[in-house]
């Protein structure tokens, strides 16, 4: 029988009953057709996979019962390697493709950018409900690929602002101009245990962007003679960190 692994906020204990919230219930009644007594497998976050039971199905309340066994530890699920994804915001879908490709591929943060070329403009009310659904695509990410870790999804901020930030990480921005990876890891005296991965949005960053970032000891990193866009840009440049430095 499938065992199905859905995402819950709630503090799970084991040999516990707890209810599971509305985001899960439509997938699991009219997708799965769940039924008592089905095994199911839930993550809050927190590392670890917890396995249950379903105990009970109401009309809007489904009820999980957490099995009297240790929890399945799933630190193989996360990367050696540390990657902070800073990337502009773009439009539509493409935000919601790369944060879930992102997530499968093991990037533990998430900063979205406001830069000169992003066309998006986000008042508080807007921004917060994007933020709840771009929390939401990372979380079904995390359902699909096995990841009990949710990466940190922070709210946009100026390119700027992040620039002025100080961290100890190597720090790559992508520009067509730049090195390749093979000729940037020929340079480095170790291999990187965390990243920062700049990516501009639609129409990329401008020349004086660039520079910025040069200035803040950022390398100009190239991903071939095509010019790539903005949401496949990330899946590549992460496939290839990961498998130059981390676990592919």
């Amino acid at each position: 029988m499938r065992r199905p692994r859905i995402y819950s906020d709630s503090s799970l204990v084991i040999g516990k009953t707890f209810e599971l919230d509305d985001r899960s219930d439509h997938y699991l009644r009219h997708v799965l057709r769940i039924k008592v007594g089905q095994p199911i497998t839930v993550f809050n976050g927190d590392g670890n996979d917890y396995h249950g039971t379903i105990t009970d199905i109401k009309r809007k309340i489904i009820q999980v019962r957490l099995d009297d066994n240790e929890p399945l530890i799933n630190t193989s699920k996360e990367s050696s390697l540390n990657i902070t994804l800073v990337i502009g915001i773009s439009k539509g879908d493409r935000m919601d493709w790369v944060i879930q490709k992102a997530t499968e591929l093991g990037v533990n943060n998430i900063q979205p950018l406001l830069t000169n070329r992003v066309d998006t403009k986000l008042n508080a009310s807007r921004e917060e409900k994007k933020m709840e659904h771009w929390q939401s695509v990372a979380i079904s990410a995390c359902e699909q690929c096995g990841r009990s870790v949710i990466p940190k999804l922070s709210h946009p901020i100026k390119i700027t602002d992040w620039l002025s930030e100080t961290r100890d990480t190597l720090k790559l921005v992508l520009e067509p101009s730049g090195k390749t990876l093979k000729n940037l890891n020929s340079e480095l005296d170790h291999p990187p245990k965390k990243i920062d991965l700049l990516i501009g949005p639609e129409g990329g960053f401008t020349q004086e962007e660039i520079e910025h970032a040069v200035k803040k000891n950022y390398f100009t990193l190239s991903l071939g003679p095509r010019i790539l866009r903005t949401e496949t840009a990330p899946l590549v440049a992460i496939s290839l960190i990961q498998e130059r430095w981390g676990d592919i």
